[in-house]
């Protein structure tokens, strides 16, 4: 963790020293110490973690259905007939698929958890960069960084060159 922090902070730097070039003046920010420090966001994540407590209770259940199934069925093997140890086996990969499926829709990519997350923090997160960006304006950054996500917060439209440089490829394709 020590390494990554001082990976990013080094990449920071020479991201800054880069920018020297263009901007007068360059300031940080610590994303996390700021949402600590704010009782919505601690607020909207205590909301969050209820929601996530319920989908991670109702994963538990269903894995331990599917675990009590396959501990059933060893028992009563020497039982049951070919015919019915194939029935409760497919009976168990599906409840292993609807289990999959589940934990997907719940903690995958683009899941009902990140998306619950992102409705729920999204409002405080602009409220922070907008704050940001009049702090930014009024006090005279050119650029914000954030030492946490290792990204820019805010920069100064006047050092934007993409339309200049979209100008100039235009005219040398031409």
């Amino acid at each position: 963790m020590v390494i990554k922090r001082n990976v990013i902070l080094l990449v920071i730097f020479i991201i800054i020293c880069n920018f020297t070039v263009f901007a007068d003046k360059i300031g940080y920010i610590d994303s996390e110490k700021i949402k600590s420090k704010l009782k919505e966001y601690s607020e909207a994540l205590e909301q969050f973690n209820k929601e996530k407590a319920e989908w991670d209770a109702k994963a538990q259940k269903m894995k331990k259905e599917i675990e009590d199934m396959i501990q059933e069925l060893e028992k009563q093997k020497l039982l049951l007939s070919p015919d019915k140890i194939k029935e409760r086996d497919r009976l168990i990969q599906t409840k292993k698929l609807e289990y999959q499926k589940y934990l997907n829709e719940v903690w995958g990519d683009q899941g009902l958890a990140f998306k619950r997350e992102k409705e729920l923090t999204a409002p405080i997160v602009d409220k922070i960069h907008k704050t940001i960006k009049e702090i930014a304006d009024k006090q005279g950054y050119d650029v914000v960084f954030d030492i946490v996500e290792s990204n820019i917060i805010f920069i100064k439209k006047d050092n934007d060159l993409t339309e200049e440089v979209i100008k100039k490829l235009s005219e040398k394709l031409e």
